[in-house]
């Protein structure tokens, strides 16, 4: 079983949010720039509601293995409708989309250890599981 997710979604989840958090705290109630307090505020609020629906990936011969805070899905790579690089945010996404609706949904997003071959390695699976079951 091979790792696609990066170890640095927990950053993204958590870590990130909190520390735009922090900031726009701080300006609120030191002052110095209110504006700046609720600029903070809405990137810690974005980031949070971006980023909470990234996955840990794990992909194996036949299935792939998503966990998220409380379920772990296990699905076959023959459900995968496709894959696709999200780059309405940064660092960008990958974006899984199932042939059915699966116990976790429709889609599941996840942040690469690396781009560009966490997606050739996930659309070369996609192709191998559809030339063998056609």
């Amino acid at each position: 079983m091979k790792k696609l997710s990066s170890s640095s979604t927990i950053f993204y989840q958590t870590i990130s949010p909190a520390i735009f958090l922090a900031l726009g705290i701080f300006f609120i109630i030191r002052q110095p720039s209110i504006e700046f307090g609720y600029g903070f505020t809405a990137i810690a609020i974005i980031t949070f509601v971006t980023s909470i629906r990234f996955k840990a990936v794990y992909i194996n011969q036949d299935n792939i293995i998503i966990k998220g805070f409380f379920k772990k899905s296990i699905i076959p790579i023959s459900n995968i409708e496709k894959a696709i690089i999200d780059k309405s945010i940064m660092p960008y996404p990958i974006k899984i989309v199932f042939s059915n609706n699966t116990e976790i949904g429709k889609k599941v997003s996840f942040m690469p250890y690396s781009r560009k071959s966490a997606y050739k390695e996930l659309t070369q699976a996609i192709s191998n599981a559809k030339q063998y079951h056609t």
